[in-house]
């Protein structure tokens, strides 16, 4: 297999997805009521900031809560955010809000990373840079007194990452320099053969036969094995 075509196939496929993903999200957020955006996993309402610091790289670090008017017991209801995913942090719309109502809130909320989540607290990590209009918005949130949600949003992280190891595959193809891992993997070269494996000392003495043979075929591989457990 060719490997800059398979990995300009991947990035096509990569950008597709993204495009897509993005454009449905962006349709349900501008589409739907908040509170049917939250069944959906897709957001959290009724929120209120109790705490402002500062991270590390100078990122604004945003500890959220539910507003005490709104609930018994201080917890979250279910939802769908979790550590590592993308969010937005801006004023709550009314139920009935119209799209522009919505944009206009849209660009006064602040973009960030959910650092932990908990069943009482949100922590998002805001911005990277002082001065700049991360800055801004935060003080817009924080001074007025409003009632925020957090809008899920889809994740350019992990896209980034994907498209730079397709690029970075394409690299090695185009110079020719792919490592024998990746030669084997796309039939350029034949896997090395399997080598003696030494004496094994089992640091658990538990595994039979065919499993204590499984690990040393792995360790006896150089460049890929594999095994099916039934």
């Amino acid at each position: 297999m060719d490997i800059p075509l398979f990995a300009n196939t991947q990035l096509a496929l990569l950008q597709a997805e993204h495009v897509a993903e993005v454009l449905e999200q962006t349709t349900l957020i501008t589409s739907l009521p908040p509170a049917s955006l939250q069944r959906h996993g897709l957001a959290l309402l009724n929120l209120s900031i109790s705490t402002q610091s500062t991270g590390l790289g100078g990122r604004t670090v945003l500890e959220l809560e539910p507003d005490a008017a709104l609930t018994g017991d201080g917890k979250f209801p279910t939802h769908g955010l979790r550590s590592g995913d993308l969010v937005r942090v801006e004023e709550q719309p009314g139920g009935a809000a119209k799209k522009k109502e919505k944009a206009e809130l849209r660009a006064k909320g602040v973009e960030g990373v959910v650092h932990r989540v908990s069943e009482t607290r949100l922590v998002v990590a805001v911005g990277g840079k002082k001065g700049g209009d991360d800055d801004a918005g935060v003080e817009t949130l924080v001074t007025g007194g409003k009632r925020l949600w957090a809008v899920k949003m889809a994740n350019e992280i992990t896209h980034r990452r994907m498209v730079k190891t397709m690029e970075a595959l394409r690299e090695m193809g185009d110079r020719g320099n792919a490592g024998s891992l990746v030669r084997v993997l796309f039939g350029h070269s034949e896997p090395a053969p399997v080598e003696e494996v030494p004496e094994v000392k089992w640091l658990d003495e538990g595994l039979n036969q065919s499993q204590k043979e499984a690990v040393k075929f792995a360790l006896g591989s150089r460049d890929i094995g594999g095994w099916w457990c039934g």
